[in-house]
């Protein structure tokens, strides 16, 4: 099964949130591993709204899924899940680097991401 990584980010900015859409859906083409090759099968996103909330949560305004090549591997002598294209992009790709870069700026007031197999 293919991992996916679902994101909400919370900014304010209506032209903020345009980019935001933009680069996270050309991840797809733009995410490359060091020798050149592609890693991820899809990227989207899209400003949402909030339906439900709760009083104390962030102001969500993007959403986004990113669909990885590599699927899930339980690793059985460590009982832990490996993904190598996840962990690729946690820690190594530029482009996420520099996101990351940008959040620590203060350019979203929250960020969250989770993974799962569907």
């Amino acid at each position: 099964m293919a991992i996916n990584r679902i994101g909400l980010i919370a900014l304010a900015d209506g032209p903020a949130q345009d980019e935001a859409v933009k680069r996270f859906s050309n991840f797809v083409n733009d995410c490359k591993k060091e020798d050149g090759s592609t890693y991820l099968v899809a990227s989207k996103a899209s400003k949402c709204k909030v339906l439900t909330d709760v009083p104390g949560s962030q102001a969500w305004s993007v959403v986004y899924e990113i669909t990885f090549a590599s699927e899930a591997k339980l690793v059985a002598n460590r009982r832990r899940l490996v993904i190598r294209d996840m962990e690729y992009y946690q820690t190594k790709d530029p482009i996420y680097q520099e996101l990351m870069r940008q959040a620590a700026e203060g350019k979203a007031t929250g960020f969250i991401a989770v993974s799962a197999e569907f």
